[in-house]
């Protein structure tokens, strides 16, 4: 089953480059310098961790988490193998921000993060981000054109912040 993620990054950048690394498959799409996104394979939604988590499966397909947009936005792992710089759903959600959050709606089933600062759910085919500094939780929108302006936006910004002088192409 192909999940909404893989079916949003493929869209926007193209079929993926498969490959296994460390024991894992990968998917791979190439963005441009430093704006990569992965995603990791293959998950059993039957078995536990991530039969805890069956909502997320729609949005996972058989991916098991990753990272997008040059490991901007960060894909919580639905079950092991662990992944460096990846949190599991189950250590995200134990996240003191993500308490406060779950507080204010307690429907919203979290997924992601970016910069440890936002962090995304979802709910009713829906999209929010929690922001853990101001302590606000706002619905983005329909959630696959709020994936695929939330991935356009962080583009954007992983390009601004490159050094003056440096070119597409370093």
């Amino acid at each position: 089953m192909v999940g909404l993620l893989e079916s949003v990054l493929t869209t926007r950048y193209g079929q993926p480059q498969t490959r296994r690394v460390g024991g894992l498959t990968e998917r791979h799409w190439s963005a441009g310098p430093g704006q990569d996104s992965v995603l990791y394979y293959s998950t059993d939604w039957s078995c536990a961790p991530a039969s805890e988590f069956i909502g997320h499966r729609a949005l996972y397909g058989e991916s098991r988490g990753g990272s997008l947009v040059g490991n901007s936005l960060k894909v919580a792992l639905a079950c092991g193998p662990d992944v460096f710089g990846l949190s599991s759903i189950a250590e995200l959600n134990r996240r003191q921000e993500i308490g406060r959050a779950v507080a204010l709606d307690p429907g919203v089933m979290f997924f992601m993060d970016a910069a440890n600062v936002w962090f995304y759910g979802h709910k009713a085919s829906e999209l929010y981000v929690y922001d853990g500094e101001t302590g606000e939780l706002d619905c983005l929108g329909p959630l696959e054109s709020a994936i695929v302006q939330l991935i356009s936006e962080w583009e954007v910004a992983v390009t601004a912040s490159k050094p003056k002088g440096q070119s597409d192409k370093t």
